[in-house]
């Protein structure tokens, strides 16, 4: 699911016309800011507390968090990160097998709790499809069609057809 998650976002990304891309939304996060947060997510899950890599430099500088100062990072460097991003994590979640769910891989940020990786699957995947949401619906704001969310997710449903 964490796969298919990270596909439809960008595949809703890759579909949001061109004047949506970095037009400020009223009540919703600019969609620049939205990809580089979701990548961000995914950096320090995945890449630096999962295979203890550094950071993605970009995506550090944005600090595209909860709680920053408003920005609007320009959409196609963060469409460019969620690609590095991607990239370095694709193989190590492809690895990852059922037993491996209760290895703790961080501590909370919020609060004082380890978080183990079974734990940020679940929370990643719900967070990549509710900022997902939040892209489709400012394409849809610009004239985009209804981008099918969640889409056919042919890896954790093989043999659905996209409809």
């Amino acid at each position: 699911m964490q796969l298919d998650a990270l596909d439809e976002l960008a595949r809703v990304a890759d579909a949001m016309p061109g004047e949506s891309r970095d037009a400020p939304v009223p009540g919703l996060n600019a969609a620049g800011w939205t990809l580089a947060h979701v990548a961000d997510q995914q950096d320090q899950y995945w890449n630096v507390s999962g295979q203890g890599l550094d950071p993605d430099a970009w995506l550090a500088e944005q600090r595209a968090t909860y709680g920053a100062p408003a920005s609007r990072p320009p959409f196609a460097e963060a469409r460019a990160a969620l690609s590095r991003v991607d990239k370095r994590c694709r193989g190590y979640l492809e690895s990852v097998r059922r037993p491996d769910f209760d290895q703790v891989l961080r501590r909370s940020r919020a609060r004082p709790v380890d978080q183990t990786l079974g734990d940020l699957l679940a929370r990643s995947v719900a967070h990549i499809f509710a900022h997902a949401g939040e892209l489709a619906t400012i394409a849809s704001m610009h004239g985009a069609p209804d981008l099918g969310l969640p889409g056919a997710l042919p890896r954790s449903n093989p043999g659905r057809e996209r409809t």
